[in-house]
């Protein structure tokens, strides 16, 4: 008997039990907010400070529409048929009677335009008052004006000006006495604006530099800056007179090769944009046009 519960004891002692493996418990309602409410809570300061650069960039971004509603539109009216045209400055009329003021002291009146691919503005069908403004107190119904082009070097009737001498223009109404005055002067008529290319081509230019020189020759462009190519200077015969006598004809001055006073290897004299006041295109009846083609 003991013998056969010895027997029993061995067989069921042969028998391993597994055990069990582990389950993962779930989380309950409870460890959630346990968990959650260990989390830091955002500081006070960074909440101001996020919603503050949010205001910041909504404010800007707004700032920025209303700009591009209400920034003017560039005046498209300015730009002339011939497509080379364009007004440096959106007050500026195409072709519209102004008064022109340099830096010189120089007033001009005529049809003003901006052109891009000079670099300047046109001045034409160009008039000049045959008073000083600056010293004289001559009333603007007394006042007479010459047309460009009625000078001794007889210059076409338009000016090439830089617009850094430029200082101030103003549109004359039709009502305006100076237009008044002008359109009464003998021989006044109204001239056709004239082409880019023909000025870019001219055979012979007249240079006004801002220390009151000019030179005479042909003009080669090198996008907006110019040269003179072959140019002249024109000085009195006579140097022993007062520069500030009055010239009464062309036979008082002479042209001097502009290489016999400042050698160079080229033949082209640059002109820096800071010293360039104007230049006109000399005419087919210049004489000084002629004059250079003796030269």
């Amino acid at each position: 008997m003991a013998e056969q519960q010895k027997k029993q004891q061995q067989k069921a002692g042969s028998v391993v039990k597994q055990p069990k493996k582990p389950q993962p418990k779930k989380a309950t309602d409870s460890s959630k907010q346990k968990t959650a409410s260990q989390t830091p809570p955002v500081p006070a300061h960074r909440v101001s400070l996020s919603l503050l650069l949010s205001v910041i960039t909504l404010v800007a971004v707004l700032a920025i529409m209303v700009f591009l509603a209400v920034r003017p539109v560039a005046n498209t009216s300015a730009v002339s048929t011939n497509g080379n045209t364009a007004a440096k400055n959106q007050n500026l009329s195409h072709g519209q009677w102004a008064v022109v003021n340099l830096s010189s002291g120089d007033h001009y009146y005529g049809r003003l335009i901006y052109d891009k691919s000079l670099g300047a503005y046109l001045l034409w069908n160009a008039w000049r008052s045959n008073t000083d403004s600056s010293t004289s107190t001559t009333s603007t119904a007394t006042a007479t004006y010459s047309r460009v082009g009625s000078e001794l070097h007889k210059p076409l009737p338009y000016l090439v000006i830089n617009p850094q001498v430029l200082y101030t223009w103003q549109d004359l109404s039709d009502s305006s006495s100076v237009l008044q005055a002008i359109k009464k002067t003998d021989g006044y008529a109204e001239v056709a604006e004239p082409k880019i290319a023909d000025i870019k081509n001219a055979k012979f230019s007249a240079v006004f530099l801002v220390d009151d020189s000019v030179l005479f020759g042909t003009i080669v462009h090198n996008g907006t800056q110019i040269g003179v190519k072959n140019s002249y200077l024109m000085t009195r015969k006579d140097l022993s007179g007062k520069s500030n006598q009055p010239i009464k004809s062309l036979d008082d001055l002479q042209l001097v090769p502009q290489k016999n006073i400042t050698p160079g290897s080229g033949d082209t004299l640059w002109v820096n944009p800071g010293a360039l006041l104007m230049y006109e295109t000399l005419s087919s009846q210049s004489p000084v046009s002629q004059a250079i083609q003796t030269k």
